[in-house]
């Protein structure tokens, strides 16, 4: 991506605008909907590959779609799954892209923000802990349909709150919570701050620009630190792809 690259663009799975140092990248689909679409998640990534290249980007706001239905959808989603000839195909397809989503957000030198609102199933709350602060508002519920299916989620959560909690918290919340509040989601580390619903853009925003004041490259290099302990994180990945593979195949 050239210094002249549009950073504006209109994409069907997402949209994106420039605000001062900061390249706002909105949601536009229900992702597991739509998740295993090789060429829309590509397209993704790749223009996240190329914005980490350019050098007036301090941060990148990925804003969730407010419109989300959350343990529905995702349970729909699995149905329809289970009668689809090329389940195996379409779930690794899922699987791999939303791996190599997670990856690029993690291995950008740009400092990511993620803002969400309604209801956030499991794989976005990783795209939050895969991020650098996570914002999230006050009208939000975290959902963890993993109860219900007896499957994983995707999107190396387990690995996420491994560095903040004990195994007894992750397995009495993974198993036996299907809900919780934004305050609860606070107070186990996957939330940095709560805010009003119609002050989520305006917050998430405010808090990028505050990092005007720093060089990219400072940041980059404060973000490399900050991500220096998760040298185990892609081998996590791979033993969720297997094992989300596992579990799916005995719940059919």
């Amino acid at each position: 991506m050239s210094e002249k690259t549009n950073l504006t663009i209109d994409a069907a799975a997402f949209e994106t605008e420039v605000n001062g140092s900061c390249v706002v990248i909105k949601l536009k689909r229900n992702g597991l909907s739509h998740a295993s679409d090789i060429a829309e998640k590509m397209e993704l990534i790749q223009f996240i590959e190329e914005l980490s290249r350019q050098k007036e980007i301090r941060s990148v706001l990925l804003y969730g779609n407010p419109h989300k239905r959350g343990t529905e959808e995702y349970l729909e989603w699995r149905e329809n799954l289970r009668n689809d000839p090329q389940a195996f195909r379409t779930l690794s397809r899922l699987i791999n892209g939303f791996h190599q989503f997670i990856q690029t957000i993690v291995s950008s030198p740009k400092l990511f923000i993620y803002a969400d609102q309604g209801n956030v199933t499991l794989p976005y709350i990783s795209l939050g802990l895969a991020s650098d602060y996570v914002f999230m508002a006050d009208n939000a519920v975290v959902q963890n349909p993993c109860p219900q299916t007896g499957t994983l989620s995707v999107g190396g959560i387990s690995y996420f709150l491994s560095r903040n909690l004990s195994r007894g918290k992750i397995l009495e919340w993974t198993l036996f919570r299907e809900n919780i509040s934004t305050q609860e989601a606070v107070q186990l580390g996957l939330v940095d701050k709560v805010v009003n619903a119609e002050r989520l853009m305006k917050e998430a925003l405010g808090f990028a620009h505050r990092l005007d004041r720093f060089s990219p490259r400072y940041l980059a290099s404060l973000k490399k630190v900050l991500n220096a302990n998760m040298t185990g994180f892609n081998e996590a990945l791979a033993i969720e792809t297997r094992e989300i593979h596992k579990t799916f195949e005995t719940s059919v």
